[in-house]
């Protein structure tokens, strides 16, 4: 066998994954694909092998959660909580808590999450999300704003910040604010949307109609899209392609024929309707 020089050493051979990990990370991706009752038997599988498995807990939950049953997921979770200080778990303990209404203690955990390091972003996203939720959102604000100064990078959180900023009228700043997750995630349909809502609310018609037109070449069944795309068109007194865009929207269901009827009807420099069941007529709905 051939001898190491003095003073070096061998480094450890890495170890095979276990039967253990490969079938998670199985569970893992049945998560990302939106297949959580699968990701659930996987995680209960490993369990039953390894009842103290601290990720097959937290993939449990999350999997529990995914299929809104915070109850049952409560267990897991907070086992796997007590095993160590992960924000992750904790964030999906908060989540759960949230399910169930205890609201005050999904916020301490959060709270307690978003302290850890290195920083955890999701659990940021998600104590604004819950203080939105319930009516405190100067607090969720503070939060966001702090979130978007320690992780500048993860988009979620200007998209959030930027829908908060709009709900006060500060388009300008939801503008930028949405234009930060777009730099990372060009083509963001939330980030899009929110931009495009943005400049309509501050005027900006032709820029937001634009940036409506963009969103609905990747998803033209975004039928919100289309009725606000409707909406600023009217304003740029493009009436006949206003209400083709319209029309489009209304096709897509009962609802956003209602929503495109309230669009065309109370538009500021569209056409003027001397009784919705004329604008009713134009979008071909019934005019009772």
């Amino acid at each position: 066998m051939l001898a190491l020089p003095s003073g070096v050493t061998m480094a450890p051979r890495p170890q095979p994954p276990t039967l253990n990990d490969e079938a998670l990370q199985g569970a893992a991706f049945a998560i990302e694909s939106d297949r959580p009752a699968e990701a659930e038997r996987i995680a209960r599988e490993v369990l039953g092998r390894n009842a103290g498995h601290v990720r097959a807990m937290q993939l449990l939950g999350a999997a529990l959660l995914m299929q809104s049953r915070g109850q049952e997921a409560l267990e897991p979770l907070e086992r796997a909580v007590r095993q160590g200080r992960d924000p992750a778990v904790e964030t999906h303990l908060a989540i759960a808590l949230r399910q169930v209404g205890r609201n005050d203690d999904a916020i301490a955990r959060l709270r307690r999450a978003i302290r850890r390091e290195p920083a955890f972003p999701p659990a940021f996203l998600e104590l604004a999300i819950q203080l939105t939720e319930l009516q405190r959102p100067d607090e969720a604000l503070e939060i966001l704003e702090k979130g978007v100064e320690i992780a500048p990078r993860y988009p979620e959180l200007w998209i959030d910040l930027g829908f908060n900023l709009m709900a006060r009228k500060r388009h300008k700043d939801a503008i930028d604010a949405f234009a930060r997750a777009l730099a990372q995630v060009p083509g963001h349909a939330d980030a899009l949307f929110g931009s495009a809502q943005a400049m309509q609310g501050d005027g900006q018609y032709a820029q937001a109609a634009d940036t409506y037109r963009q969103l609905l070449i990747a998803y033209p069944d975004h039928a919100p899209a289309r009725v606000a795309l409707g909406a600023c068109l009217l304003e740029l007194g493009l009436t006949e392609s206003a209400l083709d865009s319209m029309r489009a929207a209304s096709r897509l269901g009962p609802d956003m024929y209602q929503q495109a009827l309230i669009a065309t009807v109370s538009s500021g420099r569209g056409r003027f309707w001397l009784k919705p069941s004329d604008a009713a007529k134009t979008l071909g709905g019934e005019t009772g």
